[in-house]
């Protein structure tokens, strides 16, 4: 459910016919909720006194919708307050309006008609938490978030030399615990979506941007994946209209060249997917329920296979410190993988079960626990993050028990959910499931 605010500001020009007025609710810097706002309506109250002989009406506009907002509640507290007079019996007793309105737009405002012209009394605009960042044909982009995404793409925001340092070190540290190992490795970044549609994004790329910087740092033993040529050469689109993340196919070449960089090339591992098939869903998407109206765009929804199917442990955590674990005895290579991901390892989760026989999702963005991948022992272990989190390197020092612990002794017995174990495990899957219960 999005939540948006009311911002009212008030007309500083006088309203003919009107001698004193008061906007009740909604008030400025009010909290209200999509479904409220656009299907149920939130309360407009307030009065009007006219001036001797006027007779004003009250009306909302919004976009082009013109709401009525006739007198219908008896007002004795602004007689007596305002007028100093009696109110039984006053002839402007019946002064108050109380309605519930919906709001087909983001813009409007609340006035008088009076002698045929409208004068507004309070314009108002229903805006999203966060900003969205308005882009060619309908496309939204993140807007004024903390890891401050326009002004990384602009060259206005780079990368430290105390990060540069820090995104060494863990190179290095990946190098050093692949080889002690003996486990292949790689680290996927999820570009942004403006990297790989910049035809439709309001700004101009700098030259030099902490992606860009951190592309020129990686060593070149180290398998890094960032995957904006393979992306914007899809014949289908790659990311989504309202969304800051990939679509379903931007998600599946992901597993892919993942899946490509840690096993070699094998016509199978595309192959595997041919014979998927989609349905069309309109989607709202993180950005789209940030703007008001809620906006909507056509995306493709995978209808043949869902990973659901094979997960046999979850902790239901939310966002970092989730754990899912997925089994599926029918994926191309029997081995195991984990993955040190983010937000946007979870569209990927309905390609990489069908090309990993088990796969055990960490959400960490990146942050490797050591621990944990000597504990499992898999055949490989990946990171994934997102492009605009590169400002601040991650670590191989995360202790995900640790995490886990801290998190559950914040939330309350109502927010924490049970962990989710599957009915039958595999003998082979007994030790690590385990492992992960105990975390």
């Amino acid at each position: 459910m999005a939540v948006y605010k009311i911002k009212l500001k008030h007309s500083s020009s006088a309203a003919e016919g009107v001698f004193r007025w008061c906007l009740d609710s909604p008030k400025d810097d009010f909290s209200v909720s999509d479904v409220r706002i656009g299907e149920k309506g939130i309360r407009v109250r307030g009065w009007v006194l006219p001036t001797d002989n006027a007779q004003p009406s009250v009306a909302l506009m919004c976009g082009n919708v013109v709401k009525p907002l006739p007198f219908n509640e008896s007002r004795p507290d602004v007689i007596e307050r305002v007028l100093k007079e009696e109110a039984e019996g006053h002839d402007k007793l019946l002064c108050g309006f109380r309605h519930s309105v919906t709001f087909p737009d983001s813009s409007f405002s609340i006035g008088v008609v009076s002698r045929g012209k409208y004068y507004p009394l309070v314009e108002g605009t229903i805006e999203g938490a966060f900003k969205v960042l308005e882009g060619k044909n309908n496309w939204l982009f993140l807007d004024n978030d903390s890891n401050q995404s326009v002004e990384q793409y602009t060259g206005n925001v780079k990368l430290s030399r105390f990060e540069k340092s820090k995104w060494k070190s863990y190179f290095k540290s990946l190098i050093e615990l692949s080889a002690l190992t003996k486990i292949p490795t790689c680290l996927l970044i999820a570009p942004s979506k403006e990297n790989v549609y910049s035809d439709y994004y309001p700004y101009s790329e700098a030259r030099s941007t902490p992606i860009k910087q951190l592309q020129k740092i990686v060593p070149k033993s180290f398998n890094f994946i960032f995957p904006v040529m393979q992306l914007s050469r899809l014949p289908e689109r790659s990311f989504r209209v309202c969304d800051t993340h990939w679509t379903v196919h931007g998600a599946r070449e992901a597993a892919i060249q993942l899946t490509t960089t840690l096993t070699g090339y094998d016509k199978r591992i595309r192959e595997t997917f041919k014979d998927d098939e989609y349905i069309k869903r309109q989607a709202f998407g993180d950005l789209g329920r940030k703007v008001y109206p809620p906006r909507s765009a056509d995306e493709d929804v995978l209808a043949s296979f869902n990973y659901r199917d094979v997960v046999v442990y979850d902790n239901q955590l939310p966002n970092f410190g989730r754990i899912i674990t997925m089994h599926n005895e029918m994926a191309l290579f029997k081995q195991k993988i984990i993955l040190f991901g983010s937000s946007s390892a979870y569209s990927m989760f309905q390609y990489i079960s069908r090309l990993f026989e088990t796969v055990i999702f960490v959400h960490t963005a990146g942050n490797v626990d050591v621990e944990l991948i000597n504990n499992i022992r898999p055949d490989y272990f990946c990171m994934q993050t997102n492009a605009r989190f590169v400002v601040r390197a991650p670590t191989t020092r995360e202790s995900v028990s640790k995490y886990i612990r801290e998190k559950k002794a914040s939330m309350s017995g109502e927010e924490l959910k049970p962990q989710f174990i599957g009915d039958t495990l595999p003998e082979k899957l007994t030790p690590i499931i385990e492992t992960l219960k105990q975390l």
